[in-house]
Order: C-alpha cells, then sequence, then structure tokens
C-alpha cells in the first residue's frame, strides 16, 4: 500500500473541490488528487528547478557591462 500524504486547502478551495465532485459523481477525491498529481507530473504547465541542479540564473552573469 502507498503513502498518506495530507494537502490543506482553503475554504474556497474546498467548496471549489466540493462542487466539482458533487457534478462529477464517478469521482472521489483521492481519484481527482491522484489524476491530477499524475498528469502535472507528465505535463508540468509551470517552470520548475530541479532538486540538485543549479537554475540558468546562477549560471549567468546580469551584471551589466561597464
Amino acid at each position: 500500500m502507498g503513502k498518506v500524504r495530507g494537502v490543506r486547502f482553503s475554504e474556497y478551495e474546498e467548496s471549489l473541490i466540493e462542487e466539482f465532485l458533487r457534478k462529477n459523481s464517478l469521482l472521489d477525491f483521492s481519484t481527482l488528487a491522484k489524476v491530477a498529481i499524475l498528469d502535472f507530473i507528465k505535463n508540468p504547465r509551470i517552470s520548475l528547478t530541479p532538486v540538485g541542479k543549479p537554475s540558468r540564473k546562477e549560471h549567468r552573469d546580469v551584471r551589466p557591462i561597464p
């Protein structure tokens, strides 16, 4: 069996989740979370820096030329 993880949502976020689940009764919260997380990992929509790798900004000298 896998590891259990917790996520804290604001009241507004929680209401959006509950509304979505009411309208999509074939899904439960656990399934929705798994699908969303795995989809994000496969197709990230934001740029992230991997752990242990320096970012590109750390390699660039951005000082103005005198």
